[in-house]
């Protein structure tokens, strides 16, 4: 039992890490909306919610790695569909940044792809309860 401590511990700092970061990105996309109607103030960019997004994605990888959890095919499908809907975030605002510099076709093809991910999750999300939906 001591031997998956570090996991739990590691698992607690890792959610709590998703959670933060999730919530960071929320007020960020509040605050992307409302600085989108005036051009003249300083708000936040794209840039700064694919930087979030990296950081979740990169703590989702850990999480499905950890010692004790490899085994749990419930965990380990939760994680990767979690991952498909924070990628699919990431790749929008990329797709945003792309538009801002009016470089059109690369964020139309990354546009594209959020709804290959978007699909995909709808896909795998009716075999899970609906407390994931």
């Amino acid at each position: 039992m001591l031997l998956f401590f570090p996991s739990y511990l590691t698992y607690i700092k890792l959610c709590t890490l998703v959670k933060r970061n999730e919530s960071m990105a929320h007020t960020l996309q509040a605050k992307l909306k409302e600085t989108g109607a005036d051009e003249n103030k300083r708000g936040p960019r794209p840039q700064d919610l694919i930087r979030l997004y990296d950081i979740i994605l990169q703590s989702l990888a850990e999480l499905s790695t950890l010692q004790g959890l490899e085994d749990d095919h419930t965990f380990q499908k939760e994680v990767s569909l979690k991952t498909l809907v924070y990628k699919a975030y990431r790749c929008f605002f990329i797709a945003q940044s792309y538009v801002l510099v009016k470089k059109w076709s690369e964020a139309l093809v990354l546009y594209e792809r959020v709804l290959k991910y978007a699909k995909e999750v709808q896909s795998k999300v009716k075999s899970f309860k609906n407390s994931l939906k």
